[in-house]
Parts: C-alpha cells; structure tokens; sequence
C-alpha cells in the first residue's frame, strides 16, 4: 500500500502558517525546551518527520477526533532531532502541564498509525522526547527552525553559519551567501543564483537565501563562479523575525538540503583514458542550455581545449603514461571535476 501523509503534512503546514503569520514571537528565560528524536525501527534517524504538540485539552479532543489541531508542531533535521521552545506565555503561565507529543501516519482515513509520548513540563525545564517508530515513516521537505543571534544565544547553521546583532548571516569563512529576493515559500526559489555571492548577507523576511559551502565553489577565469553537481546546497526561507521584550533577537527560518540539478555536464570525478596514438587527447559533449561552457586544467597548462557547438576536444601537451590531469567544465553556475588519463 502507498503511504499518504495528506492529513499530517497538512495540519502541520496549517500550524506552521500560523506561527509564520505572528509579527512577535517573545522569547523569555522562563520558557521549556522539548529536545525530540525521531527513529525509525531500525534505529536510524528519520529527518522530516512531522512531530504535533497537544496541552491537556487539546489532546482529549485529538483521542476523539484526529483532525483537532494542535497547540504546536515541528519538524525534525535530517539527523532526526529537533528542538522545540515552550513558550512561558503560552504554556506555563497558570503552571506545569502534561504536554503530549505525537506521531502520525496515515495510509488512508479508516488505516493509519499513531505513536505518543506523554510527558508532565514545568516552567524552563528541558525534556528529551523519544520516538522509536515500528514502521516506515514518508517525510516531508522544510524544516523549520529558529535562530537566535549572537547576542542571545548564537544558533548554530551547520556548525557555522551564525546570525549578528545586526541581522546579517555570517558565513565564518565557510559558507556564503545569494539573496533570492523575495519568494513565497521553499518551493519559490527557481534556478540557482550566483550573483552577488557574499560571505555576509543582510536578512530579510519573506526573503529567500541561497547557501553554499565555501568547499563547492569555483571561481573561473572569466571571472564567473560555479558551483559543484556534487555539492550539498541549501534554500533558506525567512519567514519572520524573532522577538523579546519587544526587541528582535533572531530569525525563525525553513530551509531545505539537496544536490544540485546536473544540466548535462560529466559526472563528478569521471576518468577519460586516451592514448599517445588517439592524440592525447578525448572530446567529450557538452549541454547548451546555458550559453557556453568553460574548461580550465587544474595547474592552468597541461591541457589543451577547443570548443565546438555543443562539445569540446581535451588534449594533454606534454603527456606521461600512467599520470592523471585534472579538470574543471562550468555550464551556467554549475561545474563538475573530472580526469584525463593517458594509457598505454
């Protein structure tokens, strides 16, 4: 049977909606932190797994009826972890409560499996909550996240990238930076964007950012950048600001992690052997759909490239049996790293 999560993922987006559509999220030492782990029965993490949060009331009415909405949801990261902040105001301000965490996954309105984890929660306390599901959970892209800047508390992006007192994305000489302008959502952002490229970026809401790893990028001798096909990329979506005490202290963001789209260029590390009788040289097909294509030798001399309409011919100057010779070809803002082996 093919797995739906329709109910779920729409709950949960309804929920996130809503939070996205509060101009003041207040932040305060008093409130609670739900540290969330999501396994599958294999014990491996399960990123993208919807996590709904009830108070007391709320989950009565979900044991009756599953669609009753909840007070909170989340999302969990690709290592299958979240952090999730209580709010004081929200939960805690007439004392501790029993707040209930819930998985669900529905095949179809009358089959569907449900996992609890039930737990009493007093004022800024911090409760790890454990899932270990027997089942195969479908995941959901878009993981919501908060991030404080450096003066209260500095929430880590990748183990780098950091928020500034002054709202700019700080890259830590690790990654860098593309504004998108203004999207609607994760699904919004259209083709990759390497213009304006900055390891400092000031943030906006409703603005989506490109982020790359500093390690991906390469700069060609036209003067244009590419990044890797076998690279890890990353969407990021501001949905709103984050506030205490009036004052905004971070960002409440959605972000996505993929692998760019290959437009037609060699696979990532690919080995072509020529031999000293085929010329020394091999002509490999290029796409087209960005305008042409660059190539550039890893020392900047030892090979040779001529162009044609939609290929280009690679020869080795001054060739030695057995040695390999790095090379790079850009398409657009793509590129991928390859070898010219020269064979006996």
């Amino acid at each position: 049977m093919k797995t739906r999560n329709f109910f779920i993922v729409s709950l949960l987006g309804a929920i996130l909606l809503s939070a996205c559509s509060e101009k003041k999220v207040e932040f305060s030492e008093k409130d609670a932190f739900a540290y969330i782990t999501v396994l599958d029965e294999s014990g491996n993490p399960v990123g993208g797994a919807p996590v709904l949060i009830y108070d007391e009331k709320g989950y009565e009415a979900f044991q009756k009826d599953r669609t009753a909405p909840a007070l909170g949801g989340a999302l969990t990261l690709p290592d299958g972890k979240v952090k999730y902040r209580l709010p004081y105001q929200k939960w805690f301000a007439s004392g501790s409560r029993v707040v209930t965490f819930v998985v669900m996954q529905e095949d179809d309105p009358d089959n569907y499996r449900i996992w609890t984890v039930r737990r009493t929660i007093r004022t800024a306390q911090k409760v790890q909550i454990d899932f270990k599901l027997d089942k195969d959970l479908k995941t959901v892209t878009g993981t919501p996240l908060d991030i404080f800047d450096e003066n209260n508390g500095r929430t880590l992006f990748g183990n780098a990238v950091y928020l500034s007192a002054s709202q700019y994305l700080m890259g830590a000489n690790r990654y860098s930076f593309v504004d998108a302008g203004v999207v609607s959502d994760l699904n919004a952002f259209g083709e990759l964007k390497l213009d304006g490229l900055s390891d400092k970026m000031a943030v906006q809401p409703q603005h989506g950012y490109f982020v790359y790893k500093d390690i991906s990028l390469r700069e060609f001798p036209s003067g244009s950048w590419g990044v890797s096909i076998a690279a890890e990329c990353v969407n990021m979506y501001v949905s709103d600001w984050l506030y205490r005490n009036g004052k905004v202290v971070g960002i409440t963001v959605q972000y996505s992690v993929y692998q760019p789209a290959n437009p037609g260029l060699p696979a990532w590390d690919t080995v072509y052997d020529t031999k000293l009788s085929d010329e020394r040289g091999v002509t490999i097909p290029l796409p087209t759909k960005f305008g042409a294509c660059e190539c550039v030798s890893a020392d900047n001399k030892s090979l040779q490239f001529s162009f044609g309409e939609d290929h280009v011919t690679i020869r080795v100057m001054s060739p030695t049996i057995g040695k390999e010779y790095r090379f790079y070809i850009r398409s657009g803002v793509y590129y991928t790293e390859a070898k010219l082996r020269v064979v006996a």
